[in-house]
């Protein structure tokens, strides 16, 4: 309610739409990189004094729990409009599944090349706690870590959705996704950087998490069906990434006649064209990963090679 110029009450009217969405789309105060704030910041309009309906509108959009002035639809309309940045490494397999992602959503953005062994102020800043790469910068959001990087992706860009619509095949989706990551890359790569008994002890930890892959993939053309989905993205590094540390550490983990359905997997994914096409060059990568593993060897043990 508002007063008029004889001190009578009549009700407010109601804002345009035109004029909310031109506010919303003002440039929003600063976040900090981790916070519990929600997610519409608005600063209070200049002029409360002159539209206290609107001041009051705004007001009411801010603090948890409270509705958002627009519509979800439209506020993801504009946030899907945001510009996109992605801060990433050229030989990490977990900046290629962001890379992959975007790409089979057609999310335009921009990539910054970061230098791992140097890193730049950029990247501390946007990732103090892991100061590690991917990071994604969606407007003036911050996002950490490629798994939650993925699926922030998937809800934010509903075209070609990656994770399954029903909630326990989502739930199973990142299950598989966890344990391929803490099992099978960190025993391949261990059995990339060493020699002898222990890289023969990772060798076999890691075909025992293939063993229960084959399994899950038996069957079927890809974790996703007929189209590349979530699982397809998150073990993609399997396809490309595991063949050159198998090649560098002078070992075999995937065996076709043994695992068959995670080999005619892998060649899947090879000739999807988003895979094909954004992949590093295995020239490139051999001698880096060549180089890794002397040095992590050096490094471990003080001995030269």
């Amino acid at each position: 309610m508002i007063k008029t110029s004889n001190n009578e009450e009549v009700e407010s009217p109601a804002l345009p739409p035109e004029l909310l969405i031109s506010v919303f789309l003002s440039k929003p105060p600063p976040v900090p990189l981790f916070t519990d704030q929600p997610t519409c910041h608005l600063q209070p309009p200049p002029w409360p004094a002159m539209l206290p309906a609107m001041s009051m509108q705004l007001v009411s959009c801010v603090g948890k729990g409270s509705p958002t002035c627009l519509g979800e639809s439209s506020q993801n309309h504009l946030m899907a409009q945001q510009e996109v940045k992605l801060l990433g490494f050229w030989a990490s397999p977990f900046a290629y599944r962001v890379i992959w992602a975007l790409k089979l959503k057609g999310v335009d953005y921009e990539y910054i090349e970061e230098d791992v062994f140097n890193k730049s102020p950029l990247l501390l800043q946007l990732n103090p706690l892991h100061k590690s790469v991917p990071v994604l910068i969606h407007g003036h959001r911050v996002i950490c870590e490629s798994f939650v990087i993925v699926q922030y992706i998937d809800e934010t860009w509903p075209q070609y959705p990656l994770l399954p619509q029903h909630p326990y095949e989502r739930a199973m989706a990142r299950f598989w996704a966890e344990f391929a990551e803490s099992k099978l890359m960190e025993s391949a790569w261990m059995g990339q950087c060493s020699r002898g008994e222990e890289r023969e002890r990772a060798a076999k930890l890691a075909m025992e998490t293939v063993e229960k892959i084959e399994e899950l993939v038996k069957g079927k053309k890809l974790f996703g069906g007929e189209s590349i989905g979530y699982l397809d993205i998150c073990l993609g590094w399997l396809s490309y990434w595991l063949p050159i540390w198998e090649e560098v550490g002078c070992m075999q983990i995937i065996d076709p006649i043994k695992f068959p359905a995670t080999s005619s997997w892998i060649d899947t994914v090879l000739h999807h064209p988003v895979i094909r096409d954004n992949l590093p060059a295995r020239e490139a990568m051999i001698v880096y990963f060549q180089k890794r593993r002397k040095d992590i060897y050096e490094s471990r043990t003080g001995l030269r090679v």
